[in-house]
C-alpha cells in the first residue's frame, strides 16, 4: 500500500510540473469603470484598455520574479499537504471504523497504524520535498472582458481563465478634470498595486495612453525593458538581433533587457548592413536602415568544344557556353565532357569576365606527358647542379698552381719546375673555362626544361 502511494504522489507531482510548464502567463483586461461620466464617455470603459493593449501585444515571454517562483513553489506545497491531509484523514476515519468492526484483526490494525504514523511523517516533511520549481520564462496570453481588439480574443477561445495579472482602472469626472487611476493585481502573489494615478483634462486623456503602458510593460514583461523598433527598406530583410555575447536573441520581437545590441539586416540580393544599437531602461528606439541593392556580375565561360558540365565544387552549374552571375571568387570550376580529359580553372577574381578553356580528347594521356615534362625538368637541374663542383675544383687547382709557380719564379732560377707549374696552372684553368660554359650550358637547358613544364601544366 505504501508503494501505491508514493506512485500517486509521483504522478501527481509530475502533472503538476506538467501543467506548470505548459501553461501559460494569463493577463486579463477589465473594463474601466466610470464614475460621474455621461454616456458620451462610455465608449472609454472598452476603448482605453484596448488602446494600451496595442502598445503592448508585442510582448510574448513572462519572466519570473524570484518572489514568484516562491509563491508557485509554496502554492504547490500547499496542494501536495491538502493531498496528504485528506489521505491521513481517510486513514483516520478507516482505522477508527475498523476498531469497532466485527472484522477485527490486530495483525491488519497494526499495518493501518503504520501506515497513519508514515503519513504524519510524510506531512512533517513536506518543506523537506524537492518540488521542481515553474520554468524561468513563460508565453504571454492576453484576454479582455468585452474589448473590443481581435488581439485580445480570438473567435471561439474561452474566457473564463485563471488569471496571474488583472488589469483595472477607474475615470472619474471632477469638473473639467478626469481623474484616471489604473491598479494591477498579481494573483500569483495575492497583491494589487496602484500603478498610475493622474489628473488631466478631457482634451489631454489619450496622453495618458503611453505613459500607462509604459509603466505597465516592466510588470507583464517581467523585467525592465528597452524597445527597438524597426523600418527597413525593402520591408521583408531578414533581421537578427544578437546580445553582448554574440546570441540571438529569440525572444519578445521588440522589447529587451537594457544594454548593447548588435543588429544583423539582411536580404538576398542586397548588401546586407550591421549596426550597433544601446538602449537604456524604459527607452523606446527606431533603427531605421536602407539596403543597397547589389550589383549584378556577370561572367562568361566557354569551353571549345562545348557542350562540357561546369562544376563549382560539387555544385552543377550547367552545360557549356554558361553565364554565371555574382560568383564568389577565389572558387574551384571544373570542366568535364565525355572523350576529353577533365580540366580545372582557379576564378580569382570578377575582373575576369570572359574564360575560355580548351578541352584535349582522352586519346593521350596528357597527365604522363606533364609527368615526363617534370621529370625532365629534375634531370636537368640534377645536371647542372652535378657540374657545379667540377667547376670549383678546377679553379681551385689552377689558383693553386699559379700560387706555386709565383713562388718559384721569386725564390729559384729553376725554369724547368717553373715551367711545369706554369703548364698546370693554364691547363686546370682551361678546364674551369670549360666546366663554366658547361654549367652556362646546363643552367639555360634546366631553365627551358622548367618553362617547358609549367606551360605544359598550365595547358593541360
Amino acid at each position: 500500500m505504501f508503494n501505491k502511494f508514493i506512485i500517486l504522489f509521483l504522478c501527481f507531482n509530475s502533472i503538476f510540473i506538467f501543467s506548470e510548464g505548459s501553461r501559460k502567463y494569463n493577463i486579463l483586461f477589465e473594463p474601466l469603470s466610470l464614475k460621474n461620466m455621461d454616456e458620451s464617455y462610455s465608449h472609454l470603459s472598452y476603448s482605453y484598455p484596448g488602446l494600451i493593449l496595442s502598445k503592448l501585444q508585442n510582448a510574448k515571454t513572462h519572466h519570473f520574479s524570484e518572489a514568484e517562483r516562491n509563491s508557485i513553489r509554496q502554492k504547490s506545497l500547499s496542494n501536495i499537504r491538502n493531498e496528504y491531509l485528506l489521505k491521513l484523514s481517510g486513514l483516520i476515519i478507516k482505522h477508527d471504523k475498523y476498531i469497532f468492526s466485527r472484522d477485527f484483526n490486530d495483525s491488519e490494525y497494526k499495518v493501518l497504524e503504520e501506515k497513519i504514523n508514515k503519513q504524519k511523517i510524510l506531512i512533517s516533511e513536506i518543506d523537506q520535498k524537492d518540488i521542481s520549481e515553474p520554468k524561468l520564462t513563460i508565453p504571454i496570453y492576453f484576454t479582455g472582458k468585452g474589448i473590443s481588439s481581435s488581439v485580445l480574443k480570438k473567435e471561439g477561445e474561452d474566457q473564463s481563465i485563471s488569471a496571474d495579472l488583472i488589469i483595472s482602472g477607474s475615470i472619474e469626472k471632477l469638473d473639467d478634470w478626469v481623474y484616471t487611476r489604473f491598479w494591477v493585481e498579481n494573483t500569483i502573489l495575492d497583491s494589487k498595486d496602484l500603478i498610475f494615478e493622474s489628473a488631466v483634462s478631457i482634451e489631454n486623456l489619450n496622453d495618458q495612453i503611453t505613459e500607462i503602458s509604459s509603466r505597465l510593460k516592466t510588470l507583464i514583461l517581467g523585467h525592465p525593458w528597452s524597445e527597438i523598433q524597426f523600418n527597413f527598406l525593402p520591408k521583408d530583410a531578414v533581421v537578427h538581433v544578437l546580445d553582448n555575447t554574440g546570441l540571438i536573441v529569440t525572444e519578445d520581437p521588440c522589447f529587451y533587457y537594457p544594454g548593447t545590441y548588435n543588429i544583423e539586416i539582411s536580404k538576398s540580393g542586397y548588401i546586407s548592413k550591421e549596426m550597433t544599437v544601446e538602449i537604456s531602461e524604459n527607452e523606446t528606439k527606431v533603427v531605421s536602415a536602407v539596403l543597397e541593392e547589389q550589383k549584378k556580375t556577370i561572367i562568361s565561360l566557354q569551353t571549345f568544344p562545348s557542350g562540357a558540365n561546369l562544376y563549382s565544387g560539387s555544385m552543377w552549374l550547367g552545360k557549356t557556353p554558361v553565364l554565371i552571375e555574382n560568383p564568389l571568387a577565389p572558387s574551384l570550376l571544373t570542366v568535364k565532357l565525355e572523350g576529353y580529359n577533365d580540366s580545372k580553372y582557379i576564378f580569382t577574381s570578377k575582373d575576369d569576365r570572359d574564360i575560355r578553356i580548351f578541352l584535349h580528347s582522352d586519346l593521350m594521356n596528357y597527365d604522363e606527358i606533364v609527368h615526363n615534362k617534370r621529370n625532365q625538368f629534375y634531370k636537368s637541374f640534377s645536371y647542372f647542379l652535378l657540374s657545379m663542383p667540377l667547376s670549383l675544383v678546377s679553379y681551385g687547382f689552377s689558383s693553386d698552381y699559379g700560387y706555386t709557380y709565383n713562388r718559384e719564379v721569386l725564390n729559384t732560377y729553376n725554369s724547368s719546375e717553373s715551367d711545369r707549374l706554369m703548364q698546370l696552372s693554364t691547363t686546370w684553368y682551361n678546364v674551369y673555362l670549360s666546366s663554366v660554359f658547361i654549367n652556362i650550358t646546363l643552367f639555360i637547358n634546366t631553365i627551358i626544361d622548367l618553362v617547358d613544364y609549367i606551360r605544359s601544366n598550365n595547358d593541360l
